[in-house]
């Protein structure tokens, strides 16, 4: 995305502390005061991260948050650890957020805790395996609070089910892949947790083949018709990537999840399928 902002960093090796701003948005005016739009408020992002960089391991401290002076007031506050090490053969990931803020005017309370650990290996010439598990808090419809963890979904800005697969970011250009849920079509803000597994072959320079699989379970108990119900999901994707010429690549993606509830609640829920192909 782009905005109209700044990155001011404070260089002092290891350690590097970044302040960021933004400005999001002034909502179709120049000025706060319009005669036209009674309420012209801007939207201002801020951030503050702190990074400590080694030979092996890289970790960063940060907060982030939006703030939303128009009536609807959208203002979200994310904060963090992030962190990357080494060890020999195999690269560790893991990240641990927290979101708090509101939206709707107050009436609405953003909340999220999401955890991710991925380890990662080359087991032989031109093969990479990994694992990795994923936990995202759900939020209570009944508490008017709003989920802010987004592990579960098709094209945003952190997926876990794509991090392997090549233009994986472009997928959210899509209309059919925009930020999908598996357990939307059951409850909203259910959270998830559950285990990824992961592989990539390339046999020479110009092809690569991946695949991923993930078995996912909502983190917020599903109550439908005031019945409590189980919920699981199984996601997949397999991908190849094949180099024509120097700047030309040719990618194939598919895309699958498929839900299971308890067969007394009748529903007939599709799986979703989805094929990508770019030049």
């Amino acid at each position: 995305a782009n905005a109209t902002g700044f990155k001011f960093d404070l260089n002092f090796a290891p350690v590097v502390t970044s302040l960021l701003y933004a400005k999001i948005s002034e909502d179709g005016s120049l000025t706060d005061d319009n005669d036209i739009l009674a309420d012209s408020e801007d939207q201002d992002f801020y951030a503050l991260n702190v990074n400590y960089t080694c030979d092996t391991f890289t970790g960063n401290v940060f907060v982030a948050g939006l703030n939303d002076s128009t009536d609807y007031d959208n203002s979200p506050i994310m904060a963090g650890i992030q962190g990357s090490a080494t060890l020999g053969a195999i690269t560790l990931l893991s990240e641990l957020d927290f979101a708090t803020g509101d939206t709707n005017d107050g009436q609405t309370d953003y909340m999220g805790t999401q955890f991710f650990l991925g380890g990662y290996a080359d087991v032989a010439e031109g093969v990479n395996l990994g694992a990795e598990l994923v936990y995202a808090l759900g939020a209570d419809p009944d508490d008017n609070e709003m989920q802010y963890s987004y592990f579960n979904k098709w094209g945003d800005t952190f997926h876990p089910m794509d991090m392997n697969t090549p233009f994986a970011g472009e997928l959210n250009g899509y209309c059919f892949v925009d930020v999908f849920d598996p357990f939307e079509a059951i409850q909203d803000s259910s959270g998830v947790q559950g285990i990824l597994f992961q592989g990539k072959y390339s046999p020479m320079d110009i092809v690569s083949f991946g695949a991923k699989f993930a078995y996912l379970q909502p983190e917020e108990d599903i109550v439908i018709n005031t019945i409590d119900a189980d919920a699981s999901a199984i996601s997949c994707n397999i991908w190849m990537k094949y180099t024509i010429a120097s700047n030309t690549e040719l990618w194939l993606t598919y895309l699958y999840t498929d839900i299971d509830v308890d067969d007394s609640l009748n529903l007939q829920l599709e799986a979703q399928k989805v094929l990508v192909s770019q030049l």
